[in-house]
């Protein structure tokens, strides 16, 4: 049963704590009280203790651990500020030894890390402030040991070649998302750490620069941005950008030949490190290619990943097999590195490295359509050279897709990732755009694809997707972590676009003045002019039998709307005469197939291998979420909303959403199919306003896996969607939630009243990336939570009762 037995035996262990009183433990863990609790005997121990001392001795105090054995912590930096207390030094009298602690309301965070033993603890506490101190393995607590670079011969030779790659002005400045969710800086120019941190027992230093080339800081930074292309996140130099990001939402990783973080190390972070109190991690080689492996495997690490190793041989770090070698391994000597889950023989670590990472920064959107409808049009000259175009390929269900008119004749088409230190493996699929029928797909020997084919006159499309090369067991690797850049260039032949037109749009009235065919496809203002209709110019439209356009007033598919199935010689009856910008035509019933995991973003939720063929997503539990960029609902009106789902325990439930959650489609209950890959389609009928919109999915009840989404149009005689004030509003204030909860308004200003059975609850306010915004212990049943100091945006509500916790979305205003 997956992680619904998981939750039951950690129900479990928690109800025997709780009955055997907080001083029980076992093995692993260790209850400490409450984390006020903890906190004031933490200060009792140092007031006895320097009671007792010598003068000019350093304060410490004992700790028992889960096994019962005594260290003792030596403590080299203390500091309470307000509600905080932050203790940091060494561990019985050792320096490598080290340890950290620091309380902060309720919130307990810290490690003890016994590098002679090759052993951790860490601190930390619950939702409801109980402290804790349990064992785990010491490189899920810090990266120990990582190597230095052995042997510069084996590097591959762009290291070396560095010099003959473009370097720009300022390598100080460089940004590689500009606007990102989060961001990591490289800082290469020296960096004085302050007392107080986890590093070197809390003693500050003032650390040397890098001494880098630009050449190789140019390299480094190449391969990290390019590393985490997949990702919502800015791979920058620029101290300016670091400094314009919230604490929570940062790293920094510092290049320097001063190593005392961890001497005779090629780096060190501490896992889960990322957004913590502006502790950096540590990159000691000071070239481009090592230096940025490195760089990208620390990242890793403060990201939440552990290292990729094997169990036979028996080693930490996996240097890779064929040219390939994984990330969180050691990716000095191999030309192609990527994230991995442990697909190669005797590997120890099979975690889902992308989905992990996501879970802080999240996937940055798409910026392809991945069906035929969504494609991105190719322009060409005279002389039938394409204009480039850029991608980037995200998730493992990525595909983007492109739509070209070709005259008869050889069609040349380079399409290739980064110059040096790619991850992509580009696979190329061709379509014939009047049947949709695949003839084609592309495969270099290499990374990169060229495309050399003769067509017909007629429309193509262009599938772009990563893959793999090999056996990953053995000397390749999978399409898992081929991610990362592509660009299209070359040349077709000029001519073509009418042979494949199932609508033909006219200048003027009774279909006069020129006449231009189109596919199936989005055409956007660009794309129109592209094809010489100019801008509010068309008067007439004939549609052949089965297809529909969708005539928008204005760019970007948006402002009015009218939906034509057959010819209309005039579009003056329905105010439409030379007002159309944009245009959407489909097949009459068509349907839009989303692939689950290719989400833009997402909130607890993990890829795993399906029965059904590729990924699915699966533990999902309550207020988990995944969000879907760039929807195209070409009408107004009534549209099938399809999901294909399993669950082992039944009882769950999802509501549909568009606009970030401000308004909610419906919901659908999951039923209890027999297995996580006993496979069901449950389905509900939503009314939406014609446009493109950022769709999301929420688990209102979690224990389900989720395959694919499918949206197929009805009909335009339905009745738009009601605004979300009126739609949630109404049916939460109507009906309480779950039978004993009602929350609202919803959306909010500044109130928001909360009802629930009982007198009082324990209240919990999160954000979308788990960052706690507001906890309130004691909550009456009726009376409203202030809002009007958290900016707008979506907010979960977690409220604990006596009987239940139930988790509910809320936007505010």
């Amino acid at each position: 049963m997956k992680y619904i037995n998981m939750k039951v035996l950690m129900g479990i262990l928690l109800l025997m704590s709780f009955q055997t009183g907080f001083a029980q433990q076992t093995k692993e863990q260790k209850a400490l009280g409450s984390t006020s609790s903890f906190k004031a005997t933490l200060k009792s121990k140092l007031v006895q203790q320097r009671t007792v001392q010598q003068p000019g001795l350093t304060s410490g105090i004992t700790m028992a651990t889960p096994n019962n054995e005594e260290v003792k912590l030596n403590i080299r930096f203390e500091e309470e500020v307000k509600n905080s207390l932050t203790l940091v030094g060494d561990v019985n009298g050792e320096e490598e030894n080290s340890f950290f602690i620091r309380t902060e309301g309720d919130e307990l965070r810290g490690n003890i890390v016994l590098k002679s033993e090759k052993l951790a603890y860490e601190f930390y506490s619950d939702k409801l402030g109980n402290a804790f101190l349990r064992e785990k393995p010491i490189d899920q607590v810090i990266c120990i040991e990582y190597p230095e670079q052995i042997n510069q011969a084996k590097v591959p030779q762009t290291e070396a070649k560095a010099a003959d790659f473009e370097v720009a002005e300022n390598v100080y400045d460089l940004q590689s998302l500009p606007g990102a969710y989060g961001v990591v800086l490289l800082d290469f120019d020296g960096y004085f750490l302050p007392a107080g941190t986890g590093w070197i027992n809390g003693n500050s230093l003032n650390a040397a620069p890098s001494g880098m080339s630009d050449a190789a800081i140019q390299e480094a930074w190449d391969l990290i941005s390019e590393d985490f292309r997949p990702f919502n996140i800015n791979i920058t130099t620029s101290q300016a950008v670091y400094n314009s990001y919230p604490q929570n939402r940062r790293q920094r990783c510092v290049f320097t030949p001063t190593n005392n973080a961890a001497p005779g190390a090629g780096g060190v972070a501490f896992v889960t490190g990322f957004g913590y109190q502006d502790w950096p991690c540590w990159v000691f080689i000071l070239s481009g290619k090592s230096g940025g492996e490195a760089a990208s495997h620390e990242i890793g690490h403060t990201l939440g990943l552990g290292h990729d190793g094997r169990t036979n041989p028996e080693e930490g770090y996996f240097r890779g097999h064929g040219d390939w070698a994984p990330i969180m391994g050691v990716g000095y000597y191999e030309p192609i590195t990527q994230w991995s889950r442990g697909e190669y023989n005797f590997a120890n670590n099979t975690q889902n490295d992308l989905s992990i990472m996501a879970s802080y920064v999240g996937f940055r959107a798409d910026d392809h359509g991945n069906n035929f409808g969504g494609s991105t049009f190719i322009n060409k000259d005279g002389s039938g050279n394409i204009n480039m175009q850029y991608g980037v390929i995200e998730t493992n269900g990525d595909m983007d897709m492109f739509e070209f008119t070709s005259g008869t004749g050889n069609v040349t088409l380079d399409i290739n990732t980064v110059s040096r230190h790619g991850n992509l493996d580009v696979l190329v699929n061709l379509y014939e755009g009047s049947t949709g029928n695949l003839i084609g797909v592309f495969n270099g020997g290499g990374l990169n694809t060229r495309l050399e084919a003769y067509l017909d006159a007629g429309t193509y499309y262009l599938g772009v997707e990563g893959t793999g090369a090999g056996n990953p067991a053995t000397n390749g690797y999978s399409d898992y972590g081929s991610l990362g850049s592509f660009w299209i260039s070359g040349t077709v032949p000029a001519g073509g676009g009418g042979g494949n037109s199932v609508v033909t749009v006219y200048q003027n009235c009774n279909y006069g003045g020129y006449a231009v065919g189109l596919g199936v496809g989005n055409y956007n203002l660009s794309d129109l002019q592209a094809r010489g209709i100019a801008n509010d110019d068309i008067s007439s439209i004939r549609v052949q039998s089965g297809y529909k356009a969708t005539l928008y007033w204005d760019v970007n598919f948006s402002g009015s709307t009218i939906v034509k199935t057959g010819d209309d010689n005039c579009l003056v009856d329905d105010a439409f005469n030379d007002k159309v910008t944009s245009i959407v035509i489909a097949p009459a019933n068509s349907a839009n197939l989303i692939e689950a995991e290719s989400y833009s973003a997402m909130n607890g939720v993990q890829l795993e291998n399906c029965s059904e063929g590729g990924q699915n997503v699966g533990y999902i539990e309550t207020a988990d979420w995944m969000a879907y960029n760039g929807i195209n609902f070409p009408s107004s009106g009534s549209y099938l909303i399809e999901y294909r789902v399993a669950s082992e325990v039944g009882g769950g439930r999802l509501s549909a959403d568009i606009n970030g959650g401000t308004t909610i489609l419906g919901e659908v209950a999951i039923p209890n199919t027999g297995g996580w890959q006993n496979w069901q389609t449950v389905s509900h009928t939503v009314n939406v306003n014609a446009g493109t919109y950022p769709f999301g999915i929420y688990a209102q009840a979690g224990g389900w896996n989720i395959n694919w989404i499918r949206i197929t149009y009805q009909g335009a005689a339905a009745q738009p969607a009601t605004s979300p004030e009126v739609d949630l509003q109404a049916s939460e204030t109507a009906a309480s939630l779950n039978g004993s909860l009602a929350l609202y308004p919803n959306p909010v200003t500044d109130k928001l009243y909360c009802q629930f059975a009982g007198e009082k609850a324990h209240i919990t306010i999160l954000n979308t990336t788990g960052q706690l915004m507001a906890d309130i212990p004691e909550f009456s049943s009726g009376d409203y939570l202030e809002l009007a100091g958290l900016e707008s945006g979506v907010y979960l509500i977690k409220i604990q009762t006596e009987e239940k916790q139930i988790t509910k979305r809320v936007v505010k205003k």
